[in-house]
């Protein structure tokens, strides 16, 4: 599989310049990006992480909690996935759940 060319999430609503992660623990990750100047956003839009480990067929992440205007987030995933691979997905919807982002391949982040 070509993790790179999954896509979760179709649409136009736009994404977050220049989303960064890391990993900055065996099972926590750190997400920075940018602010976002554009008329078809809202600061109020809010993420959806999805952090996949291959080896153990897991998915852990969130949608909602964490605002376009925060500009980063710490996430705990499943600690059973600490010592492996996993995948990283970002996308982004409007508060309301009626706009939605394409989501972006973050990729490999590595134990």
């Amino acid at each position: 599989v070509d993790h790179s060319q999954i896509l979760l999430s179709l649409g136009d609503l736009p994404g977050l310049p220049n989303a960064e992660i890391e990993r900055v623990s065996g099972f926590r990750l750190e997400l920075k990006w940018e602010k976002s100047y554009s008329r078809k956003i809202s600061f109020e839009d809010q993420l959806m992480l999805v952090v996949y480990c291959p080896d153990l067929k897991m998915t852990d992440g969130f949608i909602g909690g964490i605002k376009r205007n925060a500009l980063k987030c710490e996430f705990d995933f499943d600690e059973r996935m600490a010592g492996y691979d996993v995948e990283v997905y970002l996308g982004v919807t409007s508060s309301d759940r009626k706009k939605i982002a394409n989501s972006v391949y973050l990729g490999r982040l590595r134990p």
